[in-house]
């Protein structure tokens, strides 16, 4: 009795683990990985299907620990559901992996949990206390020299620090540099500088002085009008955008060639920033916008057309591409969408800019879908 049981338990699951092809195509397949060479790729109803099949086989095994005269059925059974398994998987397994096969994956909250162990406390708490320590070292050791160097001494030390960070990014893949370590170290490199700058102005330029200075009116010093809006913006983004495109062609990176045309367009008077809770985009002041759009759709020729021809000589102005296409884009028909508005385009303008801007995205919809663009 218990053979036919066996063998109409094994005749129902290897029905039920084809699934009918309607119901299988309605469902995505799930990636198990389990310690073969490959991975297995089932839908759910399948693994729940091995999970019933291994609940079988292993309540074969129990009985047979009782009844030793059912161990070759058991046997038998196993060998069937590995080959049955087999054939409609398509992988060779052995019980244990079928077993880990059939398990059910691990969801979010398990994986949340799994973080919390005695030993990632451990290591977490290790971590803070070790922090604390270097910081009150630091304090009682080097806050002091740090302070006592003159601004000038420091000025040097950041623009040093950045170049040598951008320096030594080389040291490593240039082939993989932007998904590598390099982009990780010429990265903050490149937007110190941008950072410095504002530090040589505060030092040199603005009228509120280091000395004049104290922790507690930085606020109000940064919100001083003489100390913001006398900033050089166009000139730090000129050198910017020179600077960040020879290093993108250096060191090859589409990702600095990217905010080299960024700092272009700020250059040219595109403005963008963040606020608390707040990210700006536009023009400060009406000059800038045609200024800017015009540039952004040079840009965006140049791309087109290089892409369109396959140009590819010299080879190092391609990791200007990204930034050409996206920013080009982007910009261009901000300022479209700026100059368009019936609140700033004022009589043969209004309609001028509204056939412009008809033109350009009938333009942008028929190029945009060319191969490679």
């Amino acid at each position: 009795m218990v053979r036919g049981i066996a063998a109409f338990v094994l005749s129902v699951v290897s029905c039920g683990l084809s699934f009918g092809q309607e119901q299988e195509s309605e469902e995505q397949p799930k990636k198990v990985t389990v310690e073969v060479k490959q991975e297995i790729t089932i839908t759910e109803r399948q693994r729940n299907k091995l999970a019933d099949m291994v609940a079988v086989v292993e309540a074969m095994a129990n009985l047979k620990q009782h009844q030793p005269d059912y161990g070759k059925d058991h046997d038998i059974l196993k060998a069937k559901t590995l080959s049955l398994t087999e054939k409609k998987i398509g992988v060779m397994l052995t019980w244990e992996q079928l077993v880990e096969a059939s398990k059910e994956p691990p969801g979010i909250g398990d994986k949340i949990a799994g973080y919390f162990t005695w030993l990632n406390i451990i290591k977490i708490t290790a971590a803070l206390i070790l922090v604390v320590a270097l910081c009150w070292l630091f304090r009682l050791y080097f806050a002091g020299l740090i302070i006592s160097l003159p601004a000038q001494v420091w000025e040097l030390l950041i623009y040093l620090g950045c170049a040598s960070l951008i320096y030594f990014s080389r040291f490593g893949d240039l082939a993989q540099y932007d998904y590598g370590f390099g982009i990780l170290i010429a990265f903050p490199g490149c937007v110190g500088l941008y950072g410095a700058a504002w530090f040589s102005y505060w030092l040199h330029g603005s009228e509120q002085k280091p000395s004049d200075l104290a922790i507690e009116s930085v606020d109000s010093t940064f919100s001083n009008s003489n100390f913001e809006y006398g900033f050089p913006h166009d000139l730090v983004w000129t050198v910017l955008a020179v600077v960040w495109g020879a290093v993108a062609i250096w060191c090859g990176s589409s990702v600095i060639g990217f905010i080299s045309v960024l700092a272009m367009m700020m250059a040219l008077g595109f403005n963008a920033g963040l606020l608390p809770g707040v990210m700006y985009f536009g023009y400060d002041e009406d000059d800038a916008i045609y200024r800017g759009t015009l540039a952004a759709l040079v840009c965006l020729v140049i791309y087109v057309v290089c892409t369109i021809a396959n140009v590819t000589d010299p080879s190092y102005a391609v990791v200007f591409a990204p930034g050409l296409s996206v920013l080009g884009t982007f910009v261009y028909f901000l300022g479209l969408l700026i100059l368009a508005n019936k609140h700033y385009a004022k009589g043969s303008n209004y309609f001028l800019f509204q056939f412009v801007t008809i033109i350009s995205g009938v333009a942008a919809m028929y190029i945009g879908v060319l191969p490679g663009i």
